[in-house]
């Protein structure tokens, strides 16, 4: 499935070579060649990147599409005690790669794209305990938050949980702390602790990123 979207990505479009660049990321050589395809006559602009990352003996490539903040794309995070560089591959979805023997530990991709529907857009993630936050909207606006349990597998929300759309999330010791609006369009903070948060998961999490109800 996610083949096949980035190969549908690139069918029909004439892409030319921008720029290539390295950064070390988590221990990580990380060399990214950007491509560009521009049409101002249809107004489309599309991008493309094979991405090599390498460290020691081990080399992992793969391709990806849509857009990116190239030189920002790349996450380390430490799940179990290992580090792990999230990451992603189309505008949706999201990867973990183990950075000790770059071998891919989980790719997620949104099944609703393949059917022409919009998903959650991830640019930021960072950890908090055992789980994963990601920061992210759909197309720009509104910006909300969501959990990532990697054992089980299930995303919660935060929006929903918080009842605000955040405009910031940030990690203090055992609280997470979303800055956003309420629906009076009052700049309000609510925190929610881990165990809140893991109570949620068990009870309301799912198997894919969902849009807020609120």
């Amino acid at each position: 499935m996610l083949k096949q979207y980035i190969e549908d990505y690139q069918k029909g479009f004439e892409f030319f070579f921008c720029e290539r660049f390295t950064q070390e990321i988590g221990g990580v050589l990380i060399t990214v060649e950007v491509w560009l395809c521009e049409n101002f006559e249809r107004n489309e602009r599309r991008q493309k990147a094979r991405v090599t990352m390498e460290k020691g003996d081990a080399v992992y490539q793969c391709e990806c599409v849509d857009v990116h903040d190239w030189k920002r794309m790349v996450y380390p995070l430490v799940i179990d005690g290992k580090t792990v560089l999230c990451f992603r591959k189309t505008l949706y979805g999201f990867t973990l790669l183990d950075a000790e023997t770059l071998e891919e530990v989980y790719d997620y991709f949104p099944s609703e794209v393949t059917e022409g529907q919009e998903s959650f857009i991830m640019v930021d993630a960072v950890m908090f305990h055992d789980l994963i936050l990601f920061s992210g909207c759909y197309w720009a606006w509104p910006y909300w938050s969501v959990a990532y349990d990697h054992q089980s597998k299930r995303f919660l929300n935060l929006c929903d949980v918080s009842g605000i759309y955040d405009d910031a999330l940030a990690v203090e010791s055992d609280e997470i702390v979303l800055t956003g609006r309420d629906d009076k369009d009052q700049k309000v903070a609510v925190t929610l602790t881990y165990d809140e948060v893991k109570m949620q998961l068990a009870a309301q999490g799912t198997t894919s990123f969902t849009e807020p109800s609120i």
